[in-house]
């Protein structure tokens, strides 16, 4: 089974922040990846507002051979924002809240919602400075970019992403380095008793049952990566412009969607 490489990013999260993308691509995105369906903490920052901690909590999935998000969710001091396929959204447990015509914020933060097109969805959440916490869902995938972030707001932040002053990816205590993926999911899994809840529907496995190992999966294997529809040359004619195109190969094969390419990386 594959993960697919974009995962819960458009190709890179913190594009400018060099340790988080070199976490990002050895643990979530190539190859070594948790590939199992879970809630996993993404990144926790406890300082990034004064009073408004952001919290990234992300719900996995599989499909034939491949594991995407298909959830991803923020939370900015009380507020939370979830995003899922086409576009479905919940703000702070609202169904298909309007953002279109409304003065929408999360925690001190601006809201703007648009809808590309009957598949894409984008949510910018607009932190000051050219800083952008964007929430994007194509068809059925669901993913998270930060843009320009400040460093300073990601001192002493955890999650799958690691510590950010040094790039290891931690036990939850802080105390010990987790390289394997299954158990850096593990640690990472959401304790709704501790972290809160932040999906608007609980979704199999749940603490304290633990993450589900991919080869636990039920998902049937219908085919195989080597077995795209999709023609390899296709692929890669189609991803000249990514700026990662072995990712961007890689989940087009997966898929077998072409317009993917385009739209997400």
């Amino acid at each position: 089974m594959q993960a697919l490489r974009v995962m819960a990013v458009n190709a890179a999260l913190l594009p400018s922040l060099a340790l988080f993308e070199e976490t990002l691509t050895s643990k979530l995105g190539m190859g070594n990846a948790y590939m199992g369906p879970c809630d996993l903490i993404l990144l926790d920052a406890p300082k990034f507002e004064d009073g408004f901690p952001l919290l990234v909590v992300i719900r996995t999935t599989t499909r034939c051979d491949y594991s995407y998000v298909e959830s991803a969710a923020i939370k900015i001091g009380n507020d939370i924002l979830e995003v899922a396929s086409f576009g479905e959204h919940f703000l702070n447990g609202v169904d298909g809240a309007d953002l279109a015509h409304e003065d929408i914020f999360l925690g001190p933060f601006p809201v703007h919602y648009k809808q590309v097109d009957i598949r894409t969805h984008t949510f910018d959440i607009s932190v000051g400075g050219g800083e952008t916490i964007t929430l994007k869902s194509y068809k059925e995938l669901a993913s998270v970019k930060l843009d320009k972030a400040d460093a300073q707001r990601f001192l002493g932040s955890q999650g799958m992403l690691g510590d950010y002053a040094t790039g290891e990816t931690m036990s939850r205590d802080g105390t010990m380095v987790v390289t394997d993926p299954d158990l850096l999911a593990a640690e990472w899994q959401v304790h709704p008793e501790d972290d809160g809840l932040v999906f608007q529907t609980a979704q199999a496995p749940q603490y304290p049952q633990s993450c589900e190992l991919p080869h636990q999966s039920k998902t049937t294997k219908s085919r195989r990566l080597g077995e795209s529809t999709v023609p390899e040359d296709d692929a890669r004619n189609a991803c000249a412009g990514a700026t990662n195109m072995d990712g961007c190969v890689h989940d087009v094969l997966a898929t077998g969607d072409l317009e993917l390419a385009s739209v997400v990386w």
